[in-house]
């Protein structure tokens, strides 16, 4: 089972996922943040929470970063040690993309880019 929960924080959103994030929810979750980060400038996608993340969690934090980029939009995704920055490393998703903690991505929403 997945938590979400989506905020605003100036023009950023906000989405706090918990729980596990796998086939069965990722795509309807990744339909919602979508409909619902599309006009905000930054997206914050906070994974701290998450206790599982398979391929397709995976293709959904790599799908939001392709429309956030289409878009000209930041993303940022915090994913401190643990299953979700585990998956993402092992695929190759950039680093300078990755944060510890909310407040850090919320302070550089382009990773220090």
């Amino acid at each position: 089972m997945t938590d979400s929960l989506i905020r605003r924080v100036g023009d950023t959103a906000v989405v706090h996922l918990a729980g596990e994030v796998d086939l069965t929810v990722a795509d309807v979750l990744y339909r919602r943040i979508s409909r619902e980060t599309a006009q905000r400038s930054a997206v914050v996608l906070d994974l701290s929470a998450v206790t599982f993340l398979d391929s397709a969690g995976v293709r959904l934090v790599d799908d939001l970063s392709r429309a956030c980029a289409e878009r000209r939009a930041s993303l940022r995704v915090v994913a401190p040690r643990g299953p979700a920055r585990s998956a993402l490393t092992l695929c190759g998703f950039p680093e300078r993309l990755l944060a510890a903690h909310v407040e850090e991505a919320l302070r550089e929403p382009d990773g220090g880019a």
